[in-house]
């Protein structure tokens, strides 16, 4: 059993899912709070509903406590450190803006924007927006009244953004860097666009929020981790909780990852509990493998196991998710074995190795995963939502804790219209990128298409060969931009992501000997001396032998094309 005492200055804790974490940093909490008062220790957790409750726990355990909450959130201990830091200075409070605050200050930044466009008087961004919708009256679609996707994709990126770190100095290394993942020059371009906007408008969007509110110290909730990062540094000792417990702390952003590292170079010790093996906020910049291997890194973090305190039955959905688990490779290199890393799955039979259950073995059939089949949408939709209703009617189940999880948003739309036309309690957590954009499914159709017009043949399609140049240099970049293509995996690791740059270089080439090809004037004529010379430095290197695949495979081509011409010519009118 550990002890509060014997944790380092940084230890990581991780366990499995199921294992007994958040029970487990609430124990720690607790004992901390025993052993050396009540303002010693404060424990973080993902959200305010689970704070409070896990709060009422704390304060009915001691009985008193003199933190308002004990168990809140990690942007909450930020703005708490920021303000006595401001207080202390005479400098105004920190205060958040809300959701209408922030639509606001982007609408008017933006409709300023617009007025530049409608009198001619472009600057700098005016540019880079004209650049990005890539029409010349760009206005209307920065600034419309009846559809703010802009304004909100544009609010999101302000805060991702800030939630990965990314700092206005590093602007110029950063753009280069994604630039360079392009497929294209076109697409480069593009990104290297995307990214100037993006800074731009963050700046202006900082200075907006200066000349809607001057004299305020007005922040968003993305901002707040960045600005009490370096917050830390001005904090006193009693500003300061001697331990702080993190919960989940796979879910903590790259900025949040900085503000525990200024904490813990202020003599702050931290316990960071969690699963690197899971995460439900890699879209907020979430980096669950990175998040561990840095702490142990930068912080110098112990690693602890967490056990269950008592076995549980194996029941099919537990086994199920043993698959999932144990199934799942890592990015960051391990000497581990993959069912020995931290937050995996017990080994179960049938989980590991991964293998059938024999015909006798009553495990899927235990009720604790049911699966249907339906015949029509219809169908599908009026059952599932009888399961829904009937699992809260019959067997209590808050609706809270019930869930439904689709392929697309249009199929969540279609069953939350339903549960709310029944009186069900609906909220939306939708994603916003169709299964079909996703780049390992963008990579699969690329394999497809490819492996068809290997099957057809180029010569049977009805392209060029500049135009199945591109083709396939465009369905190649597809692949390896796309999670099925890895540098560095083995059976254990997933490996690093492919760069396109050399197959980029290698497809100029081909467009590039594609002129040769199509040229009328060198058609059927044959060099005897550079005939002569293929062979003679043929066995020296192997660039004659591409040179001369390659003239093979010319003439092929064109044989089989003034065979089909041919074929063509004499064909009989059907009329």
């Amino acid at each position: 059993m550990m002890d509060v005492d014997d944790f380092a200055q940084a230890t990581l804790v991780a366990g499995a899912p199921r294992s007994g974490k958040t029970e487990f940093a609430l124990r720690m909490l607790i004992a901390a709070m025993k052993r050396h008062g009540d303002a010693s220790a404060v424990m973080t957790v993902s959200g305010r509903q689970v704070a409070d409750a896990l709060g009422d726990r704390v304060i009915h355990e001691l009985s008193a406590v003199s933190q308002a909450r004990p168990v809140t959130t990690l942007p909450a201990v930020a703005f708490r450190i920021m303000t006595a830091v401001r207080s202390r200075a005479g400098l105004a409070l920190p205060k958040l803006l809300n959701g209408a605050e922030q639509d606001m200050v982007i609408r008017r930044m933006l409709t300023a924007h617009a007025e530049h466009g409608e009198r001619g008087d472009e600057c700098a961004t005016c540019k880079l927006l004209r650049a990005y919708f890539a029409v010349a009256d760009w206005s209307g679609m920065a600034v419309d009244d009846a559809n703010d996707a802009f304004a909100n994709q544009l609010r999101d990126m302000l805060a991702r953004m800030n939630e990965i770190g990314a700092k206005p100095e590093s602007e110029d290394a950063l753009i280069i860097r994604m630039a360079s993942q392009g497929e294209i020059d076109e697409r480069r371009e593009r990104l290297r666009v995307q990214w100037r906007l993006a800074f731009a408008l963050r700046g202006e969007y900082r200075h907006a929020i200066e000349q809607a509110y001057p004299g305020q110290y007005r922040l968003d909730a993305s901002q707040l981790m960045v600005d009490a990062t370096s917050a830390v540094a001005q904090a006193t000792e009693d500003d300061l909780p001697e331990l702080l417990i993190v919960d989940d702390f796979q879910d903590a952003t790259l900025a949040g990852f900085d503000f525990l590292d200024a904490l813990h170079r202020r003599g702050v010790r931290l316990l960071l509990v969690g699963n690197p093996d899971e995460s439900v906020q890699t879209f907020r910049g979430s980096y669950p493998e990175y998040l561990f291997e840095a702490a142990k890194t930068r912080m110098g973090a112990r690693l602890e196991r967490l056990e269950p305190d008592t076995v549980r039955p194996v029941d099919y959905r537990t086994l199920l998710a043993a698959r999932v688990s144990l199934s799942i490779a890592s990015v960051e290199q391990s000497d581990e074995a993959l069912p020995d890393r931290p937050g995996k799955m017990p080994k179960i039979a049938g989980a590991w190795p991964l293998g059938r259950l024999p015909e006798s073995d009553g495990l899927p059939d235990d009720g604790s995963v049911e699966t249907a089949l339906y015949r029509s949408a219809a169908e599908e939709l009026d059952d599932v939502v009888w399961k829904i209703k009937t699992e809260h009617l019959r067997n209590r189940r808050e609706w809270n804790d019930i869930a439904l999880i689709a392929h697309d948003n249009a199929t969540v739309r279609a069953f939350g219209e339903r549960l709310r036309s029944d009186g069900v309690p609906v909220r939306y957590s939708s994603v916003t990128r169709p299964l079909k954009d996703e780049p390992f499914v963008q990579g699969l159709f690329a394999l497809i298409e490819l492996a068809a017009l290997k099957e057809r043949t180029i010569t049977a399609s009805s392209m060029g060969l500049r135009a199945a140049g591109e083709y396939i240099r465009s369905r190649v970049a597809s692949i390896m931009n796309s999670p099925l293509v890895t540098i560095g995996g083995d059976r254990w690791h997933e490996g690093r992501p492919a760069r396109i740059t050399a197959v980029e270089s290698a497809m100029d080439a081909l467009g590039a000997l594609a002129s040769v090809l199509e040229s009328d004037d060198e058609a059927g004529k044959t060099d005897d001396a550079a005939e002569t010379r293929r062979r003679d430095h043929a066995e020296y290197a192997l660039l004659p032998k591409l040179i001369d695949a390659w003239h093979d495979y010319k003439t092929a081509f064109r044989k089989a094309r003034d065979s089909r011409d041919a074929s063509l010519e004499t064909t009989p009118d059907a009329t």
